[in-house]
């Protein structure tokens, strides 16, 4: 017996399980059938690489071509890291741009308001020489 063996053996006792989780989850009837399905899929976490999935005749019109489903599911399942990439980028621009907007609005706050418009100083320098040129 080679390493091959033992591997085919876990891969049958693993569809022997399944079976039979399948026949108890179609002895509750179509819907409940469907609905339990739809949960046990979410849970199923993709093989490593993006191949297709194994042919399962008992499975064949449950909700539409079930393969087509599932390599799709495949395919978003393999985009999720650039999509989280691409998110946390948008937020760290996101982040930096408020915080200049913030330090700007600081900044216009103190800065950049519009003064009453003064006279020039002339004379003494005084603030009523400033309001009240002679």
């Amino acid at each position: 017996m080679g390493e091959g063996d033992g591997d085919l053996e876990a891969l049958e006792e693993e569809v022997r399980e399944m079976d039979a989780r399948v026949k108890r989850m179609r002895s509750q009837g179509p819907a409940r059938f469907k609905s339990l399905l739809q949960d046990h899929l979410v849970k199923l976490r993709p093989p490593p690489t993006l191949e297709p999935p194994l042919h399962t005749p008992y499975l064949d019109g449950v909700n539409g071509d079930l393969s087509a489903i599932q390599t799709r599911r495949l395919e978003v399942l393999n985009s999720l890291p650039g999509l989280l990439e691409r998110i946390n980028k948008c937020t760290d621009d996101l982040s930096a741009t408020l915080a200049k907007l913030k330090h700007k609005r600081s900044y216009d706050l103190v800065f950049e308001l519009p003064h009453p418009t003064l006279p020039e100083e002339d004379g003494d320098g005084s603030l009523a020489s400033r309001f009240f040129p002679t």
